[in-house]
């Protein structure tokens, strides 16, 4: 149902002769996608979106997501620091963060090439 409401967007970026992909389709795609050049290129873009001034506020927020702990294997969750762009509501970047860590003894924002980014301690 989104694809098709959002029909129009998604072809000024790819042409859609055969209509919007099936569930399936999407599956096969994102299961080839590297994510670590995901996650670059992404940052890139929102970071291209986003206008920030020296007084802006930028949150950093930690969460552990959702069904990512598995006590019987002995897995711990996966635990996030986001950076958003208040003023812009916009995600700037995230950063996996080890366990017992949250926002507080996070990583910092730091700038590197004129692109945020959250540096790993």
């Amino acid at each position: 149902m989104f694809g098709q409401v959002k029909r129009a967007w998604f072809e000024t970026f790819v042409e859609l002769p055969h209509g919007i992909p099936l569930h399936n389709t999407f599956g096969r795609v994102f299961r080839h996608i590297n994510p670590e050049a995901f996650e670059r290129c992404f940052s890139q873009w929102t970071q291209a979106l986003c206008s920030l001034k020296a007084s802006d506020v930028v949150a950093l927020d930690g969460k552990q997501l959702r069904r990512s702990k598995d006590s019987l294997l002995g897995r711990d969750g996966i635990r996030l620091v986001s950076a958003w762009a208040s003023e812009n509501t916009l995600m700037l970047t995230q950063v996996q963060v080890e366990k017992d860590r949250n926002e507080i003894p996070a990583p910092t924002l730091i700038n590197v090439n004129g692109k945020l980014q959250l540096s790993k301690k």
